[in-house]
């Protein structure tokens, strides 16, 4: 019971968040390009608005503390 009803879904989000960080950057060559860091930065800055707009948890405290962990 860590999310609220209307956002029952949201650990799909995180699923791809993690996803899309690690996995989907090897695409971009030369490994450790400038592409590859802002794609990153991109994702990351997305899915904090994300979860800065729903407020997934049942608990206020909860939600300060995963925006952030985000931010860090």
């Amino acid at each position: 019971m860590g999310y609220t009803l209307r956002t029952y879904d949201f650990e799909l989000i995180e699923c791809l968040r993690k996803l899309a960080i690690i996995c989907l950057p090897i695409f971009f060559r030369p490994a450790g390009s400038v592409a590859q860091l802002i794609f990153g930065l991109m994702v990351c800055f997305l899915t904090f608005g994300t979860l800065m707009l729903y407020a997934p948890y049942v608990e206020k405290d909860d939600n300060f503390l995963a925006s952030m962990c985000q931010v860090q």
